[in-house]
Protein backbone atom coordinates (compact mmCIF):
# COMPACT_ATOMS: atom_id res chain seq x y z
CA UNK A 1 0.00 0.00 0.00
CA UNK A 2 1.19 3.34 -1.64
CA UNK A 3 2.66 5.50 1.79
CA UNK A 4 1.27 8.36 0.68
CA UNK A 5 -2.47 7.35 0.77
CA UNK A 6 -1.47 6.42 4.63
CA UNK A 7 -0.31 10.04 4.58
CA UNK A 8 -3.39 10.85 2.96
CA UNK A 9 -6.01 9.05 5.36
CA UNK A 10 -4.26 10.68 8.27
CA UNK A 11 -4.24 14.39 7.16
CA UNK A 12 -7.98 13.89 6.21
CA UNK A 13 -8.91 12.33 9.95
CA UNK A 14 -6.74 15.33 11.48
CA UNK A 15 -8.62 17.61 9.38
CA UNK A 16 -12.16 16.27 9.17
CA UNK A 17 -12.85 16.19 12.69
CA UNK A 18 -14.98 19.30 14.59
CA UNK A 19 -13.38 22.66 13.33
CA UNK A 20 -9.97 24.44 18.43
CA UNK A 21 -11.30 26.04 20.74
CA UNK A 22 -8.82 28.09 22.93
CA UNK A 23 -5.14 26.94 23.68
CA UNK A 24 -5.76 24.20 25.63
CA UNK A 25 -8.84 22.94 23.65
CA UNK A 26 -6.12 23.06 20.62
CA UNK A 27 -3.90 20.61 22.65
CA UNK A 28 -6.15 18.25 23.29
CA UNK A 29 -8.09 18.34 19.68
CA UNK A 30 -4.34 17.69 18.69
CA UNK A 31 -3.60 14.83 20.84
CA UNK A 32 -7.16 13.08 20.18
CA UNK A 33 -6.31 13.39 16.78
CA UNK A 34 -2.52 11.76 17.14
CA UNK A 35 -3.88 8.80 18.83
CA UNK A 36 -6.41 8.44 15.87
CA UNK A 37 -3.77 8.57 13.48
CA UNK A 38 -1.49 6.12 15.46
CA UNK A 39 -4.70 3.86 15.87
CA UNK A 40 -4.96 4.10 12.05
CA UNK A 41 -1.32 3.86 10.88
CA UNK A 42 -1.47 0.28 13.19
CA UNK A 43 -4.01 -0.87 11.37
CA UNK A 44 -3.34 -0.33 7.65
CA UNK A 45 0.16 -1.74 8.44
CA UNK A 46 -0.79 -4.75 10.06
CA UNK A 47 -3.06 -5.07 6.43
CA UNK A 48 -0.33 -4.24 4.18
CA UNK A 49 2.02 -6.74 1.89
CA UNK A 50 4.17 -4.60 -0.20
CA UNK A 51 6.23 -2.72 1.45
CA UNK A 52 5.72 1.11 1.44
CA UNK A 53 7.62 3.55 -0.55
CA UNK A 54 8.80 6.79 0.78
CA UNK A 55 6.40 9.64 1.48
CA UNK A 56 6.44 12.69 -0.85
CA UNK A 57 6.12 15.71 0.70
CA UNK A 58 2.54 17.40 1.89
CA UNK A 59 1.84 20.54 0.67
CA UNK A 60 -2.04 20.82 1.27
CA UNK A 61 -4.66 18.42 3.18
CA UNK A 62 -6.62 18.36 -0.08
CA UNK A 63 -3.60 17.00 -1.93
CA UNK A 64 -0.66 14.57 -1.60
CA UNK A 65 1.95 14.59 -4.51
CA UNK A 66 2.65 10.57 -4.83
CA UNK A 67 5.44 8.75 -3.70
CA UNK A 68 8.41 8.08 -5.71
CA UNK A 69 9.49 4.22 -6.02
CA UNK A 70 13.43 4.12 -4.89
CA UNK A 71 14.37 1.85 -7.96
CA UNK A 72 12.20 3.48 -10.76
CA UNK A 73 9.70 6.59 -11.73
CA UNK A 74 6.38 4.66 -11.19
CA UNK A 75 3.26 6.10 -10.06
CA UNK A 76 0.26 5.12 -8.88
CA UNK A 77 -2.75 7.03 -10.73
CA UNK A 78 -4.84 9.46 -8.93
CA UNK A 79 -8.09 7.08 -9.73
CA UNK A 80 -5.92 4.23 -8.20
CA UNK A 81 -5.36 6.01 -5.11
CA UNK A 82 -8.93 7.19 -4.45
CA UNK A 83 -9.55 3.41 -4.75
CA UNK A 84 -6.99 2.54 -2.40
CA UNK A 85 -7.83 5.03 0.28
CA UNK A 86 -11.27 4.61 -0.09
CA UNK A 87 -10.64 0.91 0.82
CA UNK A 88 -8.70 2.02 3.67
CA UNK A 89 -10.78 3.96 5.08
CA UNK A 90 -12.91 1.30 5.08
CA UNK A 91 -11.12 -0.89 6.75
CA UNK A 92 -10.12 1.32 9.35
CA UNK A 93 -13.75 2.42 10.20
CA UNK A 94 -14.69 -1.42 10.57
CA UNK A 95 -11.72 -1.61 12.95
CA UNK A 96 -13.21 1.23 15.35
CA UNK A 97 -16.79 -0.29 15.21
CA UNK A 98 -15.32 -4.03 15.86
CA UNK A 99 -13.44 -2.02 19.07
CA UNK A 100 -16.30 -0.35 20.37
CA UNK A 101 -18.32 -3.33 20.20
CA UNK A 102 -16.42 -4.29 23.21
CA UNK A 103 -18.44 -2.65 26.57
CA UNK A 104 -14.77 -2.28 28.58
CA UNK A 105 -13.43 -0.51 25.47
CA UNK A 106 -16.53 1.53 25.14
CA UNK A 107 -16.28 2.63 28.33
CA UNK A 108 -12.67 3.51 28.42
CA UNK A 109 -12.82 5.30 25.02
CA UNK A 110 -15.66 7.46 26.78
CA UNK A 111 -13.51 8.61 29.54
CA UNK A 112 -10.86 9.46 27.01
CA UNK A 113 -13.17 11.26 25.26
CA UNK A 114 -14.01 13.37 28.39
CA UNK A 115 -10.74 14.09 29.31
CA UNK A 116 -9.75 14.85 25.67
CA UNK A 117 -12.50 17.71 25.57
CA UNK A 118 -12.59 18.64 29.07
CA UNK A 119 -11.37 22.53 28.03
CA UNK A 120 -14.03 22.58 26.01
CA UNK A 121 -16.49 21.56 28.53
CA UNK A 122 -14.90 24.56 30.37
CA UNK A 123 -16.02 26.91 27.52
CA UNK A 124 -19.23 26.03 27.61
CA UNK A 125 -19.30 27.16 31.34
CA UNK A 126 -17.41 30.12 31.46
CA UNK A 127 -17.74 31.64 27.73
CA UNK A 128 -21.84 30.38 27.04
CA UNK A 129 -22.54 30.18 29.99
CA UNK A 130 -24.14 26.84 30.92
CA UNK A 131 -24.92 25.19 33.43
CA UNK A 132 -22.45 22.05 34.30
CA UNK A 133 -24.95 19.50 33.67
CA UNK A 134 -25.75 21.45 30.09
CA UNK A 135 -21.70 21.35 29.28
CA UNK A 136 -21.78 17.50 30.14
CA UNK A 137 -24.68 16.84 28.29
CA UNK A 138 -23.76 18.88 24.95
CA UNK A 139 -20.17 17.06 25.31
CA UNK A 140 -21.97 13.34 25.93
CA UNK A 141 -23.94 14.08 22.92
CA UNK A 142 -21.05 14.48 20.58
CA UNK A 143 -19.03 11.76 21.97
CA UNK A 144 -21.86 9.67 21.28
CA UNK A 145 -22.33 10.89 17.97
CA UNK A 146 -18.67 10.27 17.26
CA UNK A 147 -19.23 6.55 18.38
CA UNK A 148 -21.80 6.01 16.39
CA UNK A 149 -19.82 7.45 13.35
CA UNK A 150 -16.28 6.87 14.50
CA UNK A 151 -15.06 7.19 10.05
CA UNK A 152 -16.96 9.92 9.56
CA UNK A 153 -21.17 10.49 8.84
CA UNK A 154 -21.57 9.08 5.47
CA UNK A 155 -22.93 12.24 2.90
CA UNK A 156 -26.59 9.77 2.44
CA UNK A 157 -27.08 10.10 6.18
CA UNK A 158 -24.84 13.59 6.41
CA UNK A 159 -28.55 16.27 6.87
CA UNK A 160 -30.39 13.93 8.85
CA UNK A 161 -28.08 13.20 11.47
CA UNK A 162 -27.20 17.07 11.87
CA UNK A 163 -31.06 17.46 12.07
CA UNK A 164 -31.00 14.87 14.68
CA UNK A 165 -28.25 15.96 16.33
CA UNK A 166 -29.50 19.78 16.22
CA UNK A 167 -32.92 18.93 18.00
CA UNK A 168 -31.28 17.12 20.51
CA UNK A 169 -28.93 19.85 21.64
CA UNK A 170 -31.82 22.03 21.69
CA UNK A 171 -34.07 20.01 23.67
CA UNK A 172 -31.08 19.93 26.36
CA UNK A 173 -29.56 23.73 26.08
CA UNK A 174 -32.75 25.74 25.16
CA UNK A 175 -32.87 27.70 22.38
CA UNK A 176 -30.63 30.71 23.64
CA UNK A 177 -27.51 28.75 24.47
CA UNK A 178 -28.39 26.57 21.33
CA UNK A 179 -27.28 29.72 19.57
CA UNK A 180 -24.57 30.43 21.62
CA UNK A 181 -23.27 26.95 21.30
CA UNK A 182 -23.47 26.80 17.19
CA UNK A 183 -21.27 30.62 17.04
CA UNK A 184 -18.91 29.55 19.08
CA UNK A 185 -18.50 26.47 17.13
CA UNK A 186 -18.73 28.81 13.91
CA UNK A 187 -15.92 30.71 15.34
CA UNK A 188 -13.22 28.26 15.96
CA UNK A 189 -11.26 28.90 13.38
CA UNK A 190 -10.71 32.27 14.52
CA UNK A 191 -10.38 31.36 18.27
CA UNK A 192 -7.56 29.36 16.68
CA UNK A 193 -5.93 32.01 15.05
CA UNK A 194 -6.23 34.30 18.36
CA UNK A 195 -4.84 31.42 20.51
CA UNK A 196 -1.91 30.97 17.82
CA UNK A 197 -1.20 34.92 18.23
CA UNK A 198 -1.36 34.74 22.18
CA UNK A 199 1.74 32.53 21.84
CA UNK A 200 3.68 35.03 20.29
CA UNK A 201 3.01 37.89 22.76
CA UNK A 202 5.56 38.05 26.02
CA UNK A 203 6.02 41.07 28.31
CA UNK A 204 3.58 43.94 28.30
CA UNK A 205 1.87 42.82 24.62
CA UNK A 206 0.12 39.88 26.55
CA UNK A 207 -3.36 40.23 25.38
CA UNK A 208 -6.30 41.03 28.43
CA UNK A 209 -8.62 38.82 29.26
CA UNK A 210 -10.85 41.63 27.96
CA UNK A 211 -9.01 41.69 24.60
CA UNK A 212 -9.27 38.30 23.75
CA UNK A 213 -13.13 37.52 22.97
CA UNK A 214 -13.70 40.58 21.13
CA UNK A 215 -10.42 40.00 18.55
CA UNK A 216 -12.18 36.71 17.89
CA UNK A 217 -15.59 37.97 17.30
CA UNK A 218 -13.51 40.59 14.53
CA UNK A 219 -11.85 38.14 13.45
CA UNK A 220 -14.79 35.68 13.01
CA UNK A 221 -16.74 38.40 10.91
CA UNK A 222 -13.98 38.36 8.38
CA UNK A 223 -13.12 34.59 8.38
CA UNK A 224 -17.19 34.47 7.10
CA UNK A 225 -16.97 37.16 5.50
CA UNK A 226 -13.73 35.22 3.41
CA UNK A 227 -15.63 32.03 3.16
CA UNK A 228 -18.60 33.56 1.60
CA UNK A 229 -17.07 34.95 -1.09
CA UNK A 230 -14.79 32.06 -2.03
CA UNK A 231 -17.60 30.62 -2.39
CA UNK A 232 -19.30 32.31 -4.38
CA UNK A 233 -16.69 31.93 -6.71
CA UNK A 234 -16.65 28.36 -6.66
CA UNK A 235 -20.37 28.53 -8.04
CA UNK A 236 -18.91 30.94 -10.97
CA UNK A 237 -16.94 28.19 -12.33
CA UNK A 238 -19.16 25.54 -12.50
CA UNK A 239 -19.73 25.48 -15.88
CA UNK A 240 -15.67 25.08 -16.21
CA UNK A 241 -14.71 22.19 -18.20
CA UNK A 242 -10.82 22.44 -17.74
CA UNK A 243 -10.65 21.67 -14.20
CA UNK A 244 -6.92 22.01 -13.91
CA UNK A 245 -7.64 26.06 -15.47
CA UNK A 246 -10.46 26.32 -12.81
CA UNK A 247 -8.36 25.01 -10.28
CA UNK A 248 -5.52 27.54 -11.31
CA UNK A 249 -8.63 30.49 -11.30
CA UNK A 250 -9.52 29.65 -7.94
CA UNK A 251 -6.06 29.02 -6.78
CA UNK A 252 -5.44 32.77 -7.73
CA UNK A 253 -8.63 34.42 -6.44
CA UNK A 254 -8.02 32.62 -2.77
CA UNK A 255 -5.00 34.75 -2.48
CA UNK A 256 -6.39 37.86 -3.43
CA UNK A 257 -9.75 37.43 -1.27
CA UNK A 258 -7.08 36.62 1.81
CA UNK A 259 -5.21 39.60 1.18
CA UNK A 260 -8.92 41.35 0.93
CA UNK A 261 -9.93 39.80 4.14
CA UNK A 262 -6.70 40.49 5.59
CA UNK A 263 -6.79 44.13 5.40
CA UNK A 264 -10.25 44.05 6.69
CA UNK A 265 -8.87 41.93 9.87
CA UNK A 266 -6.30 44.57 10.64
CA UNK A 267 -8.27 47.12 10.70
CA UNK A 268 -11.00 45.23 12.95
CA UNK A 269 -8.04 44.32 15.51
CA UNK A 270 -6.47 48.38 15.60
CA UNK A 271 -9.68 49.02 17.53
CA UNK A 272 -8.77 45.93 20.03
CA UNK A 273 -5.15 46.06 20.39
CA UNK A 274 -1.92 48.28 21.40
CA UNK A 275 0.39 50.14 18.66
CA UNK A 276 2.66 47.06 19.40
CA UNK A 277 0.69 44.00 19.58
CA UNK A 278 -0.74 45.63 16.88
CA UNK A 279 2.43 45.39 14.64
CA UNK A 280 2.75 41.52 15.87
CA UNK A 281 -0.62 40.71 14.19
CA UNK A 282 0.22 42.69 10.92
CA UNK A 283 3.47 40.44 11.49
CA UNK A 284 1.37 37.00 11.61
CA UNK A 285 -0.96 37.88 9.12
CA UNK A 286 1.91 38.18 6.95
CA UNK A 287 3.75 34.92 7.73
CA UNK A 288 0.08 33.71 6.92
CA UNK A 289 0.21 35.20 3.77
CA UNK A 290 3.81 34.22 2.88
CA UNK A 291 3.04 30.57 3.32
CA UNK A 292 -0.48 30.77 1.60
CA UNK A 293 1.75 31.75 -1.27
CA UNK A 294 4.39 29.34 -1.01
CA UNK A 295 2.08 26.57 -0.49
CA UNK A 296 0.17 27.73 -3.86
CA UNK A 297 3.70 28.09 -5.68
CA UNK A 298 4.15 24.38 -4.80
CA UNK A 299 0.86 22.93 -5.93
CA UNK A 300 1.24 24.58 -9.52
CA UNK A 301 4.92 23.17 -9.95
CA UNK A 302 3.49 20.12 -8.55
CA UNK A 303 0.70 20.18 -10.53
CA UNK A 304 3.19 20.51 -14.13
CA UNK A 305 5.08 17.45 -12.91
CA UNK A 306 2.28 14.58 -11.67
CA UNK A 307 0.47 13.46 -14.41
CA UNK A 308 -2.93 14.75 -15.78
CA UNK A 309 -5.97 12.84 -14.31
CA UNK A 310 -7.53 11.08 -17.00
CA UNK A 311 -11.21 12.39 -15.36
CA UNK A 312 -10.12 15.54 -15.14
CA UNK A 313 -11.59 16.85 -18.67
CA UNK A 314 -8.62 19.14 -19.57
CA UNK A 315 -6.77 18.20 -22.52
Amino acid sequence: MQKSTIILLVVALASAGVSAGLWMELRAERALNAGLSERLNATIAARSVVPAPAPAPVVRPASIAPAAEASAPARTEPAQQSEVAQRSMVDWQAYQKRLLKDPKYREAWRDEQRLQLAQRRENYVKLLGFTPEQADAAIDLAIDRQMKWPGGIPQEQGEEEMRAYQAKLREVLGEEKYTRLQTYMDSRQSRMQVDRFRTQLTGGDVLRDDQVEPLISALYVEQSQLQDDLQQYRETLGSETDQAAALRKLSERETELLKAAQGRMRSAASGILSSSQLDKFDAMLKRDLERHEAQQRMARIRSKIDPPDPKSGSN
